[in-house]
């Protein structure tokens, strides 16, 4: 599914600069609703395809990978933002956002408990234990939600216009490819009479990435190269491949103080609301209080008369720059926080029966300053939501210096694209397996 995502997030986000955001967030959300229906099909014991379960089972990571997944149902849902919000920093917004998102996180482990000892109508497995389908009906349910609202009740954040030009810019595009197609079967090329060559996966796949390469610009006569975007790139992307850290957290909670089933749910819930806490209330703040402010202007009312009102100015170079400038403090003290929380964990006292001598602290004080310790990282979640809106500044920068209306978010759906890529890469493929051998999780941890 990894894989999959990160091979289509592109491809998806040239579909929606084209043809509207609502559409792409429809087209994913379908995808999740068929993975859920996939799952219910294959854990519901009367069913006819539950003994084609595992073949069944590999069809729905297909599913949802080839309709986007989560990376493009992320990168469509920050192009939407940027489209509904004035230019600038966007690192309040995207942060809130996230938030939402660890609330999910948060409360959809509890509602999944409840209803497996609360079931709406009794189900057991063949050896008589507790059957999940009925957590699977209410993720349908709530996908099926999610998808007649986008499809049917929320508005297009791209109007008419701004589609057209995109279309108009896709279909130049081809018509370059195929003009260059011709030239190369026409004109050999060193008396070698050369054929167009399709596309490959591996070219597909790194093509939203040409985002990231050097560009070359002009600053005052003077030729150089901006290497911001491909620097900003390759931090999201060791950012993403840390988290994978997070599954090592859990393997040690398990391995050193004997956590189950219901303590490390316990913990993942605290963890993912603190997120959302942070993310959703304080980090906001914070932003709101320090954040440079645009100046408004005025311009009288046709209608009133003598009225007057607010109008937001279109972006300016000075303006960007101190934007650039903020986000990237912001992205800064994320990261130092991030690895203050990492460096607390590993040099924390471990428990007295795991320490060599009788030098350890006792396990209730050594499991507290691991619960304190990795807590602690959540105040440094702000990195992701700062480097979108980072990149989103810098793109900007680089519309105006070309003498184009940085205002007219041209190209965003390809950014976040591009961007959900890395993530998806260092998420679910680089950072989804720890680089060294741990102790594995009990059986019964697997299905959390």
């Amino acid at each position: 599914m990894g894989l999959l995502s990160a091979l289509t997030t592109g491809w998806w986000g040239h579909f929606g600069e084209r043809h509207g955001r609502t559409k792409v967030l429809a087209i994913v959300t379908f995808g999740l609703f068929l993975t859920d229906l996939t799952f219910i099909l294959v854990s519901t014991p009367t069913s006819p395809l539950a003994a084609h379960g595992h073949k069944l089972l590999v069809l729905a990571p297909i599913f949802e990978g080839a309709l986007g997944g989560w990376s493009t149902l992320q990168s469509a849902t920050s192009a939407y933002l940027s489209d509904c919000t004035s230019s600038g920093s966007r690192a309040q917004i995207f942060s809130r956002f996230a938030g939402v998102f660890y609330i999910g996180v948060s409360v959809g482990p509890s509602i999944g408990s409840y209803f497996i000892n609360h079931p709406w109508f009794s189900s057991t497995t063949s050896d008589g234990r507790l059957s999940v389908t009925c957590v699977f009906w209410v993720a349908v349910i709530c996908s099926l939600i999610n998808f007649i609202l986008v499809l049917f009740v929320f508005p297009e954040s791209l109007d008419k216009a701004k589609r057209q030009r995109a279309v108009v810019e896709h279909d130049k595009g081809k018509a370059r490819a195929i003009e260059d197609a011709v030239v190369m079967q026409v004109v050999p090329v060193n008396g070698i009479q050369e054929h167009p060559t399709r596309e490959g996966i591996i070219s597909a796949f790194l093509r939203p990435l040409r985002l990231f390469l050097p560009v070359v610009r002009y600053d005052r006569g003077r030729k150089h190269r901006d290497w911001s975007l491909t620097y900003l790139g390759g931090a999201l992307l060791l950012a993403m491949i840390s988290t994978g850290v997070y599954q090592v957290k859990y393997l040690y909670a398990v391995h050193v103080y004997g956590w189950g089933v219901q303590q490390l749910s316990y913990y993942i819930s605290f963890m993912s609301a603190s997120r959302a806490v942070f993310l959703l209330v304080l980090c906001p703040w914070i932003i709101a209080a320090f954040k440079p402010t645009k100046p408004q202007s005025t311009q009288s009312n046709p209608v009133g008369g003598n009225k007057l009102k607010a109008v937001k100015p279109k972006p300016t170079r000075a303006h960007l720059a101190r934007e650039i400038s903020f986000d990237l403090l912001v992205t800064r003290l994320s990261l130092l926080i991030d690895i203050i929380s990492n460096a607390l964990v590993a040099l924390g006292p471990m428990p007295a029966v795991h320490s060599l001598g009788n030098h350890g602290v006792s396990a209730t004080q050594s499991q507290a300053l691991f619960v304190l310790a990795t807590g602690a990282s959540s105040l440094g979640s702000g990195a992701p939501p700062a480097l979108q809106s980072l990149a989103l500044c810098i793109t900007q920068t680089r519309v105006l210096d070309e003498g184009n209306d940085a205002s007219s978010d041209g190209g965003v759906g390809e950014l976040f694209g591009a961007l959900a890529v890395l993530q998806t890469l260092g998420q679910m493929i680089l950072g989804v397996r720890p680089p060294f051998r741990v102790v594995s999780l009990p059986e019964e941890l697997t299905m959390l």
